[in-house]
C-alpha cells in the first residue's frame, strides 16, 4: 500500500515571549494515495501547523514526515505538490492566463508546455472562458477556481488544500467541491483541510480529528458513520409545505427541503406517529432508511470539553422540557377551546329557548286579548 503522507511522532513547539508552546505533539498519520483525506479540528488544533510541516515550510523539534516517499520540503516531494492555502493573494491587474504563465516560468517549464497546462487547468475549473480577464474582476469563487488551477500546473500528485470553500457562497461552494471530485477520479490525492463538516462528510474517504496538538481519531468515513439501527432517515413528500410547518410547530428537525420533498432523522420509536401524522396532513412517506451516525455529533463528542458536553445534554433536557410544556399547554388550550364553544352553545340553545318561549308567551297573551275583544263585542252587540 502506497501512502502520500508518512508522519511519525511528529512534534512542533514554538517559542514565543520565554514560552513553550506544544502545537503538534507525537502526530502517527499514513494517507493512503488516491484518497480525499479531511482534517479536521477546532481553531488552534494543529491544523495549520501540521500543513506547514507537511510542506517542510517549518521543521519538526522531532519526529519524522515523508510526502509521497520523499522527505518533506526536499525538491523531489516539493515538485509533486500542489498547494491552496486558506487566504490566497494575487496580482490582480495581470490577466488570469498570464498570470499562470508567470508562475510556469518559475516552475522552468517551456511556453509550449505551460500553454497546454493552463489551458487545460482552466478547463477543468471552468475558468478558459474568462482566462483573458483581470483578476481584479473576478468573484471569490472565481478566485479560489483560478487557485486550484494554479496549484496543479505542476502536474501534482497530492493536492493540499487548506479551507477551500470557506467564504463562498453556494454555487461557488459546488463549483469548487464537483472540482475537487473530478480530481479525485484522475488519481490526484487530496488532503482537505475544513471546518465543514457536511463537506467533509460528503467529500471525504477518511478523516482525521486532531484537537490539542493530538490525533484523537483517524478513520474511514464509513467507520466514523456506522449503523445505527435505532436512526431512521424517512424522505416525505410535502406537495403544500404543511407538514414543514407542523415539524416545526413540534420543534422536529427537518434536515433538507428540496424539490417539494423534505428529510428528517428520527428514533424508531417515533416513526409509527410520524407517519400517522404525515398521512393524516395530505403528505405522502417515499421511503425510511437506517440511519448512519452524524459527524457533527461525532466530532463534538471527542473534541467539545466536558462542561459543554453537559451544557449540551441540560440544553438537550430543557428542549424536550420545553417541547413538552408546548403540548400540554396546547392541550390545554385545546381542551379550554372546546370548553368554550360548548358553554357558547349551551348559552345560544338556552337563548333560543328563551326567545321561543317569550314568543309563545306573546302570541298566547295576543290570542287572550283578541278572545277578550272578541268576548267584548259580543255583549256590548247583545246589549244594544
Amino acid at each position: 500500500m502506497e501512502f502520500v503522507i508518512e508522519a511519525e511522532n511528529l512534534s512542533k513547539t514554538y517559542k514565543t515571549e520565554g514560552k513553550k508552546i506544544l502545537a503538534l505533539d507525537n502526530l502517527n498519520l499514513k494517507i493512503e494515495k488516491g484518497q480525499i483525506f479531511g482534517f479536521i479540528g477546532p481553531n488552534g488544533a494543529g491544523k495549520t501547523t501540521s500543513i506547514k510541516l507537511f510542506l517542510g515550510l517549518i521543521h519538526p523539534t522531532s519526529g519524522t514526515v515523508k510526502v509521497l516517499g520523499k522527505p518533506a520540503g526536499s525538491p523531489e516531494a516539493m515538485e509533486k505538490i500542489g498547494y491552496l492555502s486558506e487566504i490566497a493573494y494575487y496580482y490582480k491587474f495581470l490577466e488570469a492566463k498570464n498570470l499562470l504563465r508567470y508562475y510556469a516560468s518559475l516552475k522552468s517549464l517551456s511556453k509550449e508546455e505551460a500553454d497546454k497546462r493552463i489551458d487545460l487547468n482552466l478547463k477543468l475549473v471552468g475558468l478558459y472562458d474568462r482566462r483573458n480577464e483581470k483578476l481584479k474582476g473576478y468573484s471569490k469563487g472565481m478566485l479560489q477556481r483560478f487557485g486550484i488551477a494554479l496549484a496543479l500546473l505542476g502536474n501534482p500528485e497530492l493536492l493540499i488544500l487548506d479551507e477551500p470553500t470557506s467564504g463562498l457562497d453556494p454555487i461557488g461552494r459546488k463549483e469548487v467541491k464537483d472540482i475537487i471530485k473530478r480530481l479525485r477520479s484522475k488519481g490526484i490525492s487530496i488532503f482537505l483541510s475544513s471546518h465543514n463538516l457536511s463537506e467533509v462528510e460528503r467529500l471525504c474517504d477518511s478523516i482525521g480529528i486532531i484537537n490539542k496538538g493530538k490525533m484523537i481519531s483517524n478513520k474511514k468515513i464509513s467507520e466514523f458513520l456506522s449503523y445505527d439501527k435505532n436512526v431512521y432517515t424517512m424522505t416525505i413528500q410535502d406537495k403544500e409545505d404543511k407538514i414543514a410547518k407542523l415539524f416545526k410547530e413540534k420543534n422536529i428537525k427537518i434536515e433538507q427541503t428540496e424539490n417539494l420533498h423534505l428529510k428528517t432523522t428520527l428514533p424508531s420509536n417515533d416513526i409509527p406517529e410520524i407517519f400517522k401524522l404525515v398521512s393524516d396532513n395530505g403528505g405522502v412517506v417515499v421511503n425510511t432508511i437506517p440511519g448512519y451516525g452524524d459527524l457533527e455529533e461525532i466530532f463534538f463528542e471527542l473534541v467539545a470539553p466536558k462542561e459543554d458536553k453537559e451544557d449540551k445534554k441540560d440544553k438537550d433536557k430543557k428542549d424536550k422540557e420545553d417541547k413538552k410544556d408546548k403540548e400540554d399547554k396546547k392541550d390545554k388550550e385545546d381542551k379550554k377551546d372546546k370548553e368554550d364553544k360548548k358553554d357558547k352553545e349551551d348559552k345560544k340553545d338556552k337563548e333560543n329557548k328563551k326567545d321561543k318561549e317569550d314568543k309563545k308567551d306573546k302570541e298566547d297573551k295576543k290570542d287572550k286579548e283578541d278572545k277578550k275583544k272578541k268576548k267584548n263585542k259580543k255583549v256590548k252587540a247583545k246589549e244594544n
